[in-house]
């Protein structure tokens, strides 16, 4: 038995760690059955209490429960997996948690015992830790430290990996009474931990390119663990201070700013602006954003920031919540590692994490923030459920949607990490945060021409610049969701996949408003109108990001080639978009297509044109064309349910006729459905100047297409 001296420690390691500790702590129950919970018992809405937080975590176990693997005693063969879970199940013991299958303290205290030998840990040999301090080579074989399988000490090992377990050990280690750990393997869970901390691979100036966030998470655990936390503060408030110095200058070890001048992030600050990876990655930027969750803790033990950190935090944190997310709690998704992460479940459940830092509202933002990102948290267990409902299981489809990834999905996985994220949501008590929806949301990154929208009718997106990361892009809308992620249009996609206009000759594409740039230069884009007003270049690392609220915004850029010029402009508003492109020639005289498109998704889905006349045509590829005068708006409906969209045409060149076509699948495109082409001109005669402006919006049925038709036009 421990002493009231020991107790009292660990109700300050419980703090450290951002939990509740001592009497505060609510003992929650429900049935006694270890049933999974059926998901219509979830809530539908946000602003979710800890008892719904347990319930979401004791459905979304039994997809999870599918990988346990008795013989051995942990979930699957990433270890990673088993820690989601072994801190999922600390997390319900510490807070005496009786209602469900997430409590279970035997196969907290069986994989417990398990981690802490070798194998999966592998000790320093001789004492003498080892692992590679080279920030460029791929190698990262270290002692002591955990390898990826949790039965092996051969498998693959990985600077995420020894944070992770770390966690998993260390809420163990708080509830070792609860759970019936034995002093000795309590004792090798605090050696465990401390050696890993303290080797080479992981002791400051060592970092995995800019991510670090598995630094400071391991000595966060390594500080939860010690005999004297503040023991761990010098390496915590060392990495901190090396990455926010280099978040807006290069700094050694790297060779470009870890942050863009709008805080848009760099994966790979070893490499060039131009990189692939350093054109953006939404999961990467949060992941890391997650090791900001115990930013309070770690000042109450002594941090002190400066000044310029404190800026670089809430600048880049205030942009992250427009940037990166939907009112969907999905994220708005570009990433340079493209098919390696993108739309990958696990990954939007890392992702996650990052709003926690922004919920628990230190340096990271201000209380309007904390409310939205705990709007946002609790949606995306809400686009969850409905996934998985889908499916009829407890768990979504990863990838999301049916991109070709080059990483294995591992649903248990994702479903773990969702399991974890729920209990860290009661074991931070952010049911006593209000949650608040969001206002329409936008950010803006002048350098790459990246704008996300995001509204309570609808999210979508515009990057003019990809660095080459991924094939889509350009000036015009790369994707188009609802606001509930139901997808109205497009995932991605290129040229007829996707939105914007191409003039062509008959043999190739002369110039295409859809196309990226694959390199820096100067400013893609120019926002017209919006908060901020006019914005060309823009500030570099300004105090207040481009990025917030907005009730209207406008931005246009150009494409050139070929003697021809298209102007792509698009105009915001909460529950609508007007496009608008004019292209125009110098003096040659070549016969040129101009196609405009508007793309569907899915093999299922369908494009009507409700007539003037108030009559309806099906259209397809077989159907011919039909003129634009007659056509008072085009219903374009997705193959998801309850999803499409609305095009009212508003000016259009004399003798426009639309048709349909239906572009293959593409890697970033795999459902395309037929696309909607208006025909602004052909080869028939020449052209100097030809415009198009239409109206966007989207609409779950025909009957809504008809009423949000009505105030388009």
């Amino acid at each position: 038995m421990r002493t009231r001296r020991e107790l009292m420690a660990d109700a300050g390691r419980l703090t450290l760690a951002g939990m509740a500790a001592g009497p505060a702590l609510k003992t929650i129950t429900g049935a006694a059955s270890a049933a999974p919970v059926p998901a219509r018992a979830l809530p539908t809405g946000a602003g979710w209490t800890n008892h719904e937080y347990w319930t979401f975590a004791d459905w979304a176990l039994a997809a999870a429960e599918a990988a346990w693997d008795e013989r051995v005693g942990f979930y699957g063969s990433d270890i990673r997996t088993s820690c989601a879970m072994l801190s999922a199940h600390a997390i319900a013991a510490q807070t005496r948690y009786a209602g469900g299958p997430t409590r279970n303290d035997a196969r907290a205290k069986r994989m417990a015992e398990a981690l802490v030998q070798a194998p999966p840990f592998k000790p320093a040999t001789d004492g003498r830790s080892t692992g590679s301090t080279d920030l460029r080579t791929s190698g990262q074989t270290h002692t002591p430290g955990w390898t990826a399988s949790p039965t092996t000490n051969t498998g693959e090992q990985h600077v995420s990996i020894d944070p992770k377990v770390a966690e998993a050990l260390a809420r163990a280690w708080l509830v070792r009474d609860t759970i019936g750990l034995s002093a000795d393997t309590a004792a090798l869970i605090v050696e465990r931990i401390q050696s890993t901390a303290e080797g080479v691979f992981f002791r400051y100036p060592n970092i995995r390119l800019n991510q670090i966030n598995w630094y400071l998470e391991l000595y966060l655990w390594a500080a939860v663990t010690a005999d004297d936390p503040k023991r761990w503060l010098s390496e915590f408030r060392d990495q901190l201070r090396r990455w926010c110095t280099g978040a807006e200058k290069a700094v050694a070890p790297w060779s470009i700013p870890n942050l863009g001048p709008s805080w848009n992030f760099h994966r790979d600050p070893l490499s060039g602006l131009d990189a692939a990876e350093n054109i953006e990655s939404n999961e990467y930027c949060n992941i890391i954003l997650d090791s900001l969750s115990y930013l309070k803790e770690a000042k109450a033990h002594g941090l002190v920031l400066s000044t310029q950190q404190r800026k670089v935090l809430r600048a880049w944190s205030k942009r992250a919540l427009p940037a990166y997310w939907t009112h969907a709690g999905y994220p708005n998704w570009d990433t340079g590692l493209f098919l390696r992460r993108w739309h990958l479940g696990r990954y939007w459940a890392w992702s996650l994490g990052g709003l926690f830092a922004i919920m628990l509202n230190d340096e990271q933002g201000d209380a309007s923030d904390a409310a939205t990102a705990k709007y946002l948290f609790d949606r995306a267990l809400v686009t969850y459920t409905r996934w998985a409902r889908l499916r009829g299981q407890a768990v979504p489809q990863t990838p999301t949607y049916p991109v070709r990834s080059q990483l294995t999905p591992n649903a248990p996985d994702m479903a773990a990490r969702f399991v974890l994220l729920a209990a860290r949501a009661v074991a931070h008590d952010v049911e006593q945060l209000p949650a608040k929806a969001p206002a329409a949301m936008y950010a803006y990154d002048p350098s790459i021409g990246r704008l996300t929208v995001t509204t309570s009718r609808y999210n979508t997106a515009i990057l003019a610049q990809n660095n080459g990361a991924f094939p889509y892009g350009g000036l015009d809308l790369c994707r188009l969701s609802d606001a509930d992620q139901r997808v109205a249009a497009s995932i991605g996609g290129e040229g007829a996949a996707n939105f914007g206009v191409i003039v062509s000759d008959g043999h190739r594409d002369v110039v295409a408003s859809a196309a990226p740039r694959r390199r820096g230069g100067p400013a893609p884009m120019t926002m017209t109108m919006g908060p901020p007003g006019r914005v060309t270049e823009g500030e570099k690392y300004p105090d207040q990001p481009y990025a917030g609220p907005f009730k209207a915004l406008e931005v246009t850029g150009e494409r050139s080639g070929g003697g021809v010029t298209v102007r792509s402009t698009h105009a915001f508003r909460t529950d609508r978009i007007t496009a608008t492109w004019k292209v125009t020639r110098g003096a040659g005289r070549a016969a040129l297509d101009v196609d405009a498109h508007f793309p569907s998704y899915g093999t299922d889905a369908t494009i009507t044109a409700v007539l003037e006349t108030g009559h309806s045509r099906r259209l397809t590829a077989a159907s011919g064309t039909i003129a634009l005068d007659e056509v008072a708006y085009f219903y374009i409906k997705s193959a998801e349910p309850e999803a499409g969209y609305v095009v009212v045409p508003r000016a259009a060149p004399d003798g426009a006729r639309t048709a349909v076509i239906r572009p293959g699948a593409q890697p970033a495109a795999p459902l395309p459905g037929p696309t909607l082409v208006i025909e602004l001109a052909r080869r028939d005669r020449v052209f100097r100047s030809e415009s198009l402006q239409v109206s966007i919006a989207v609409a779950s049925t025909a009957a809504e297409a008809a009423k949000v038709a009505r105030t388009l036009r």
